[in-house]
């Protein structure tokens, strides 16, 4: 009888210890490890500063944040920015500021719309504190193709590269779309010179 209470003993026993080593080896390195604050489960990466993605920094508290996909069109009129931030009209977003890494305010982003020959064109524009333009990208238009439908391409937009907005010195205006191609030179001028005191107030 003893004999049989010893087997049923070492029985139990290695049981306990399988499953135990077993629980172990199933163990996410997040379920093993509790970060720095003592949480267990948080990925080692989720509270830490610096992180950023797709050339997008974690925003300063209570700041509007710019969705990632939202922050990479922007990203085409001002590349060398590192994150953005919204510039708030009520539910509206009026401008937004860009930042460069060391998150100090470098200029800003703006939307132009000018009456073209067929209908309204909608540019993106990015500008810097003193108000030279970073590039200008047409967004929206509905010109007719192959002649006002031209102000889409990098020929024409182009030109705009670090300009002064004030002025557009240098900006040509495209030969049988001169419509089209003015309304976004005259929307890009007048925007940027709405936006430029509002940079200059804010700094």
């Amino acid at each position: 009888m003893r004999r049989v209470f010893r087997v049923a003993a070492w029985v139990t026993i290695v049981y306990l210890v399988t499953r135990g080593l077993l629980t172990g080896a199933h163990a996410s390195p997040q379920e093993a490890a509790p970060d720095a604050k003592g949480s267990v489960g948080a990925p080692s990466w989720a509270a830490h500063p610096a992180i950023k993605f797709a050339g997008v920094l974690p925003q300063e508290k209570g700041s509007p944040a710019v969705p990632q996909k939202e922050a990479a069109a922007l990203s085409e009129v001002f590349p060398r920015a590192a994150y953005f931030e919204a510039v708030k009209d009520g539910p509206d977003t009026r401008y937004y500021l860009a930042f460069d890494h060391s998150r100090k305010k470098i200029g800003a982003v703006f939307t132009c719309k000018g009456q073209g020959y067929a209908d309204v064109i909608e540019t993106q524009v990015g500008m810097s504190l003193d108000g030279t333009l970073e590039a200008v990208k047409v967004v929206s238009q509905n010109e007719t193709p192959g002649v006002g439908m031209r102000v889409t391409e990098e020929s024409f937009t182009d030109q705009f590269r670090h300009t002064k907005a004030d002025s557009l010195s240098g900006v040509q205006a495209i030969t049988g779309a001169t419509i089209s191609s003015r309304a976004v030179m005259e929307s890009v001028k007048i925007r940027a010179g709405e936006i430029l005191p509002l940079l200059k107030d804010a700094q």
